[in-house]
């Protein structure tokens, strides 16, 4: 919480997490053979410098280690920059998640479900 709070302030914490709980309700939960990444974020100094990278390849690592076969996450349709890294990276768009309006009025955007294979 204060690493969330020190990045984003108060107000805007209580948003992140409000938005968290109601995308909870709407993107379904990682399968019995996925790991779920979520809530990845550098500080905008610190990107291109391949933390990201990095910490999938640990979270890769990690799932293997669990007995997991893939790797997936949902990112803003919005969010070329994420999605870009994802891609790269090998993550598939699987589908797109439209929020209902009641979450549209807090925020929420379309969100893109994405998948690696390891």
């Amino acid at each position: 919480m204060q690493s969330l709070i020190g990045f984003y302030g108060i107000e805007k914490t209580q948003l992140v997490i409000e938005r968290s709980q109601r995308l909870a309700d709407i993107i379904p939960a990682p399968e019995k053979d996925e790991m779920g990444i979520g809530h990845i974020a550098t500080v905008p100094v610190e990107r291109r410098q391949g933390a990201a990278t990095m910490l999938i390849d640990h979270l890769s690592g990690f799932a293997c280690k669990l007995d997991k076969n893939k790797l997936v996450l949902d990112v803003e349709a919005t969010n070329q920059d994420a999605i870009n890294l994802y891609l790269k990276y090998g993550f598939k768009k699987i589908r797109l998640t439209e929020p209902p309006p009641e979450c549209v009025k807090i925020g929420l955007t379309s969100h893109w479900h994405m998948q690696f294979s390891l």
